[in-house]
């Protein structure tokens, strides 16, 4: 892979996971989005790496067999885990796989990286803020 990440493997578990449809449909309606093939990644609000929830989706089209669709799943949760911690982190965020083919993991984990990258020179800059409405970024 040759691309490495600083920062302490993220531990994800069960209460980490974005549950609830109030939740889930307020990421898609207020979230900011990034998109660099083959992830698109949907985000908001600033909190604690302790206080973040995820979400990981696969689509059925594309994968009709559960066993590819847990594949790609598993990847993108290793994914995570293994990029680490930044703070602050995302309140919500869902990592959603458009790709066409099974992928391997050194492409998500590319993917993972331009999000991570994304993410630290957008929250150094001080563009990302706690509100709602944020000029800086386009909510999709």
């Amino acid at each position: 892979m040759g691309e490495a990440w600083s920062g302490a493997p993220v531990k994800l578990n069960k209460k980490s996971m974005l549950k609830s449809k109030i939740s889930i449909a307020s990421l898609f309606e207020e979230g900011l989005t990034f998109y660099k093939p083959p992830l698109l990644i949907k985000y908001r609000g600033i909190g604690s790496s302790s206080d973040c929830h995820y979400l990981v989706s696969v689509s059925k089209k594309r994968f009709p067999k559960a066993v590819d669709r847990n594949r790609v799943k598993r990847l993108m949760r290793e994914a995570i885990r293994k990029g680490g911690v930044l703070e602050p982190w995302p309140q919500d965020m869902a990592l959603i796989f458009i790709g066409k083919g099974k992928p391997e993991f050194k492409h998500i984990w590319r993917s993972w990286l331009g999000f991570m990258a994304h993410w630290e020179a957008k929250n150094s800059k001080g563009f990302l803020k706690e509100s709602k409405n944020n000029e800086s970024e386009r909510p999709a």
